[in-house]
């Protein structure tokens, strides 16, 4: 699914915000936008999902135990879970590169592996390593709450334009009380139009 798509602008986003609207409490606000994320992944592969739900699994218990271990151990912890998720991003991305160059540089003649590439696998693994980083040079607390930590990874708007964003900064927005500002819905539903506009007119 993609921003500029029928799927998403008529169905997928007023659904969202519909429901958004009629939560009230920031505790179900946000557990649906957790299950939007979600839906918003799984839409073009519902498998290549568990993978990101796996990250996310892996990033929140890493974050506590670099947060709670000694010097020492905080750093091996901190290079082993870069580690991963650099590694497990190279597999996914580049792994049929890999071979095919090697094929044709050494004539190995192995065979090249097919795997689709998980939506955005790129956003979430540098987000979660920022993460990682932020709360060993304790520019943040590890959060303890795994689903407070699943939206911040997940959040559905940032997954295809990002910017990668630190988790203190977007913690604060995404858990904190919002209020309805028509004026700002305006204003976001005009650059939506826009936006759509010159991507199917102009571009």
């Amino acid at each position: 699914m993609v921003f500029s798509s029928l799927t998403f602008l008529c169905v997928f986003l007023p659904v969202v915000f519909v429901a958004d609207r009629l939560a009230r409490s920031i505790t179900v606000k946000n557990a649906l936008l957790i299950a939007a994320s979600l839906v918003f992944y799984a839409y073009g592969e519902p498998v290549l999902v568990l993978l990101m739900l796996a990250s996310t699994l892996f990033n929140w218990g890493a974050g506590l135990f670099v947060a709670r271990t000694d010097e020492v151990r905080k750093k091996v912890a901190l290079g082993c879970a870069v580690t991963v998720n650099i590694g497990l991003l190279a597999v996914f991305k580049y792994a049929g590169m890999a071979v095919s160059t090697a094929n044709g540089l050494l004539g190995l003649g192995l065979p090249e592996p097919h795997i689709p590439l998980p939506l955005g696998i790129s956003f979430y693994t540098f987000q979660a390593t920022g993460y990682l980083l932020d709360v060993h040079w304790k520019r943040c607390k590890a959060e303890r709450n795994p689903f407070r930590f699943a939206l911040f990874l997940a959040f559905f708007p940032q997954i295809m334009q990002g910017p990668i964003g630190r988790y203190s900064r977007l913690a604060e927005s995404l858990y904190a009380e919002r209020e309805f500002d028509m004026a700002r819905i305006e204003r976001g539903l005009y650059r939506i139009v826009w936006g759509f506009f010159k991507k199917i007119v102009i571009a």
